[in-house]
């Protein structure tokens, strides 16, 4: 997918399937862009990268920032972040861009 220049933006255990023969296959692309640099907040926010909940630009790294978010789930039985995602504030605001740089 991202030698295709492809950016998934929704990568969550949701949307991974296992096959009969234990493959792992990605889910729903419906939030899934071709640009090789976004901006669009977008996907699942246990999942969201930094630079996403930042309304920064990102590339297919917010991706892999997702998929360490499942591997962790995966490995301990929880979110390594946290836990009251509804909590996270909008860090688009200004103070929050300055208390982050």
């Amino acid at each position: 997918m991202h030698q295709r220049n492809l950016i998934h933006r929704d990568l969550k255990p949701d949307n991974i399937l296992i096959d009969e023969e234990d493959n792992a296959i990605l889910a729903d692309f419906g939030l899934c862009t071709a640009d090789p640099i976004a901006v669009t907040y977008a996907g699942s926010r246990p999942y969201m990268a930094p630079e996403i909940l930042c309304y920064d630009e990102y590339t297919n790294k917010v991706d892999v920032f997702s998929f360490a978010i499942i591997i962790a789930e995966v490995l301990t039985g929880r979110r390594p972040l946290l836990r009251d995602y509804d909590a996270i504030p909008d860090l688009n605001d200004t103070t929050w861009q300055t208390l982050l740089s």
